[in-house]
């Protein structure tokens, strides 16, 4: 998957915080990876 490729649907519910906690998880993850993948659906033929 192609990171230029994702992009947030219209309207989403979640709030995402650029803060401590959001760095204390993006830390968590490159030490231990991704413990649940996240969803993607396709949108058209080359984005999702």
């Amino acid at each position: 998957m192609i990171q230029e490729e994702l992009h947030m649907f219209k309207n989403h519910p979640f709030h995402v915080n650029d803060d401590k906690k959001m760095e204390e998880l993006a830390e968590s993850i490159r030490e231990h990876g991704m413990l649940i993948p996240g969803i993607v659906r396709p949108i058209a033929e080359v984005r999702h």
